[in-house]
């Protein structure tokens, strides 16, 4: 499964996944999702958090791109607002 953060992409593969392992008899499986915190409102990207729970996605891989320290430090101050954002819900 590709790496992104779309619960509509990411959900079908889920269930399979969920199935196989029950079938398996195996415990619950790490699905990690992946994408950028920023680019979206603080609502915007806790309800997408939520929606990839609700599919089953275990973990998160924040990912960003920047040229220089200014760069780096405005990606963090996103992702740390979010963190801190979904810990308050």
């Amino acid at each position: 499964m590709a790496l992104n953060d779309d619960p509509a992409d990411i959900g079908p593969a889920s269930r399979d996944l969920h199935a196989r392992f029950e079938d398996a008899g195996k415990g619950i499986p790490e699905i990690i999702a992946g994408g950028e915190f920023g680019a979206h409102t603080i609502e915007e990207d806790l309800d997408r958090l939520e929606s990839l729970a609700a599919v089953g996605v275990t973990e998160y891989i924040h990912g960003a791109r920047y040229d220089d320290l200014d760069g780096f430090l405005c990606t963090l101050d996103a992702l740390m607002e979010r963190v801190e954002a979904y810990r308050a819900r």
